[in-house]
């Protein structure tokens, strides 16, 4: 038996939309062991096939279509592919302001005022996530190409990556350093003495079972490696 045709790709812009939807058909069309004489659209809505490779559609009703894309050749063989177009109401997502930043120091409140709408027919469900964004904060990009002094942590921004202070994230967690007020207070004190010397090298890695256990971004941890 003779291979026949293949389609090889089948496009449709746009898949999803409001009525009227203009939607772009196209195709690439491989022959096999003979020529192609016939390739076509049924668009999946009542209307004529066009039988061209690359075609324009406008779909006047909501509804749930499927398209497809024929080839035949000589032999009579037929290659078929398909497409799902959808036709239905869209919410229109609206936010003011798109942006803003706000720069909040450990013990501050701070209060700015996001509006979400939907100014279309369909409903519409979001999810606002809240975390720091350090590193890409014009603050931070100043100070760290500024060259600071080591040890010199005054003109640190506060609540950047690499910061002494800041937070809280999106768990609560806050950090802060010894270098700022109301940091920890270190008590140094030697463990040369204490315990098993374990010989790590910046290849070796331990696993070490704790004789308790600490929340640690909403999982509870009771060993460290």
């Amino acid at each position: 038996m003779e291979a026949g045709p293949t389609i090889a790709r089948a496009t449709a812009t746009r898949t999803i939309g409001e009525p009227p939807l203009a939607v772009a058909f196209g195709a690439l069309v491989k022959p096999g062991a003979t020529d192609i004489v016939d390739i076509w659209w049924d668009f999946g809505d009542g209307s004529d096939p066009v039988h061209e490779a690359t075609t324009e559609h406008i779909y006047t009703e909501l509804g749930e279509y499927e398209a497809s894309v024929h080839a035949i050749d000589e032999n009579q063989v037929e290659a078929e592919a398909k497409i799902k177009i959808a036709v239905k109401w869209l919410p229109v997502l609206g936010i003011e302001p798109e942006e803003f930043d706000e720069i909040i120091s450990i013990g501050e409140e701070e209060q700015t005022i996001l509006t979400v709408s939907n100014a279309g027919v369909a409903p519409m469900d979001f999810r606002i996530s809240v975390a720091p964004s350090f590193a890409g904060s014009p603050e931070w990009t100043e100070y760290a190409a500024s060259e600071s002094a080591k040890g010199d942590y005054a003109s640190e921004p506060r609540g950047y990556a690499c910061a002494g202070a800041g937070g809280p994230d999106q768990f609560g967690y806050i950090w802060i350093d010894g270098n700022h007020a109301g940091g920890p207070e270190f008590d140094w004190f030697e463990i040369s003495d204490i315990g098993t010397r374990l010989p790590l090298t910046d290849e070796s890695a331990a696993y070490v079972n704790l004789p308790f256990s600490f929340p640690f971004y909403g999982t509870a941890r009771s060993s460290i490696s």
